[in-house]
């Protein structure tokens, strides 16, 4: 019986333990954690207040969850990450520069202005940012960001509406973190090249493409016509297909636009694809060839033939037809010109105006999900130039609805229609089904704005869209 008193009295709750536990927490009103002292710009450490709990580590925890900010994360998404580390003065999604994931990690042991956080949940938030196509990951020689779909026939490509990312099962410490632009162009380095193999029946043909406004544009033409932007929201499919022994047909212009009755030369291209051993016949719907037999074999395997046509007399639309047969008249090829008859009487002058033109008016009109000739434009006439009037025309697909916007601005700075533009289409993505904008640009002050030089790449990214007026004093 004295033995069971002397326990009781020792031990639970009601014994001297558990007042020594009852008595230690209670004095435990304080938890000291590093901070950084922003008025002496010093690390240093600051004290929270306590609540009891029923350990001294749930009191400690409690406390460094509740305070403001926190300093105690047992959850983070990407977006979370990315702002502790911006407000940490670290940049990594946006910036040049690529880190390992230990990197990262060890910012939040060694910096007091971020906050206590398991190396697993960073993990999972740099997945995540992976997800939302935010960064990429390098594993080995492999680049994680965009996902790649699996597409038989070009014509019959239906990529999700939503894109995402694809993660990798999991994360190491050495693998790297990439911002996601160098994501992107590494990624597509490796996925530019168009690869064949010979099997029955023909030639096994393996490229890559965007699926943009419904069509599919090869990867290397993709990066030449559209910004970095444009294409990390935009699916990649990988196109397997197989194509008929014989010979493969292209042109080396698929749209010209002309005056009425220009004369235009276009260059068709035929390649060999497999063995194929023979005389192929060209015929075309209109124009003149320069030859419309072509022998192709071992030591001939490719050819040129020069196609002459004259653009009709009234404007519009039109479209010819090259056919490619075999000696029995097979169809191995059938291709397709469109040609663009511009109106007669004072017109613009389409392209890039030569270094010191004196420009008048702007005229940008842009027909796909691309922001980079309005870039261009920002940089080489913003100062000098204001939008007269700006329009923003688009249709999207989210579920059962079909939404159209429509927008227009008049007497703006280039940089309203920069900043409201993209922030529209972002809202929508890649279930955007078309897409258009139009602008037309004045000087500011003055008759004229003084054309600068372009360099190759920005005279590429615009030539297509811009159109020009010249300046004719008096």
């Amino acid at each position: 019986v004295m033995k069971k008193k002397l326990e009781k009295y020792c031990r639970g709750m009601e014994g001297v333990e558990g007042k020594l536990v009852v008595n230690i927490l209670a004095g435990l009103n304080k938890v000291a954690y590093p901070s950084f002292d922003t008025n002496t710009h010093r690390n240093t450490f600051s004290l929270a207040d306590v609540s009891m709990a029923d350990t001294i580590i749930e009191s400690a925890t409690r406390a460094l969850r509740n305070i403001r900010p926190a300093k105690l994360y047992e959850e983070l998404d990407f977006e979370l990450l990315e702002y502790l580390l911006n407000q940490a003065g670290i940049n990594f999604a946006e910036s040049n520069q690529t880190k390992r994931v230990a990197d990262i990690i060890d910012y939040f042991y060694s910096n007091p202005k971020l906050p206590m956080v398991r190396d697993e949940v960073i993990k999972s938030a740099i997945l995540d940012g992976v997800k939302s196509l935010r960064i990429g990951i390098r594993k080995g020689s492999r680049i994680y960001f965009k996902k790649v779909y699996e597409c038989r026939k070009p014509d019959q490509c239906t990529p999700p509406s939503v894109e995402e990312g694809e993660q990798p099962h999991s994360i190491e410490l050495d693998d790297v973190v990439l911002p996601w632009r160098t994501a992107l162009q590494e990624q597509l380095e490796h996925l530019k090249e168009t690869k064949e193999e010979r099997v029955a029946g023909g030639i096994k043909r393996v490229w890559h493409a965007f699926y943009i406004n419904g069509e599919l544009i090869p990867v290397a033409e993709a990066l030449e016509s559209f910004d970095l932007d444009t294409l990390r929201l935009s699916p990649v499919v990988r196109v397997v297909e197989v194509i008929q022994e014989g010979v493969d047909v292209k042109l080396d212009k698929y749209e010209v636009s002309v005056a009425p009755d220009e004369e235009v030369e276009i260059g068709i291209v035929l390649d060999r694809v497999g063995m194929f051993v023979g005389e192929v016949f060209l015929e075309t719907s209109d124009g003149d060839l320069s030859r419309s037999k072509v022998s192709i074999d071992d030591k001939n395997p490719t050819a040129t033939v020069e196609w002459k046509i004259k653009a009709p007399g009234e404007p519009g639309s039109y479209t010819y037809d090259v056919k490619a047969k075999s000696a029995s008249g097979e169809l191995l090829r059938e291709v397709r010109l469109a040609l663009i008859v511009r109106p007669r009487g004072r017109e613009a002058n389409k392209g890039i105006p030569p270094k010191g033109t004196k420009v008048s008016l702007i005229e940008l009109e842009v027909d796909a999900l691309n922001f980079k000739p309005l870039r261009v434009i920002d940089v080489k006439f913003g100062p000098s130039s204001e939008v007269e009037e700006a329009s923003l025309e688009l249709q999207a697909s989210v579920g059962d609805r079909s939404p159209r916007i429509s927008v227009m601005l008049s007497n703006v700075a280039l940089d309203d229609v920069k900043s409201i533009f993209p922030a529209i289409v972002q809202m929508y993505g890649i279930a955007i089904g078309s897409m258009r904008y139009r602008l037309r640009i004045r000087p500011r002050t003055g008759d004229y704005m003084e054309a600068p030089e372009f360099g190759e790449e920005e005279a590429r990214d615009l030539e297509r869209y811009m159109k020009y007026y010249v300046y004719e004093e008096g």
